[in-house]
């Protein structure tokens, strides 16, 4: 285990949301199958799917740039509000706005003051993230 003293330069929005939906029962995320969402972890139905946060932090230390992945969890207790509860915020403020793409990803304002803030980063090693990053 190492700690790092990182400041967040970017959040990273590119490739993917804030967010994603996940199987009620195991927590996996959930894909779009004929007419409802389906998990293949528990090869199911997701009856009752809930938003959970994936945020992709570009963080920088002393040593160089990496990328850090805040979870639901953790993102939670940081930002004090579910990923559901901001979710709905956020698809609120979208039905005002106008000129907006249809598949344009708004961040909200929470996780945008994540920007330009230092924090302490526990790293752990497993062979999962030394095999696939």
């Amino acid at each position: 285990m190492w700690d790092s003293n990182n400041e967040i330069i970017n959040i990273d929005i590119d490739n993917s949301s804030w967010y994603f939906i996940s199987c009620e029962v195991c927590r996996k995320k959930v894909k779009s199958r004929d007419k409802f969402l389906w998990c293949d972890n528990c090869n199911k139905k997701a009856c009752f799917p809930i938003p959970r946060y994936r945020i992709q932090l570009k963080v920088e230390d002393s040593l160089g740039m990496t990328t850090f992945i805040l979870f639901d969890s953790e993102t939670e207790k940081l930002l004090n509000i579910s990923a559901k509860d901001l979710l709905n915020k956020s698809l609120e403020l979208r039905m005002w706005k106008i000129k907006l793409e249809p598949n344009e990803v708004i961040l909200p304002v929470q996780i945008k003051n994540l920007k330009g803030k230092q924090f302490v980063f526990q790293i752990q090693l497993n062979d999962y993230n030394l095999n696939y990053g």
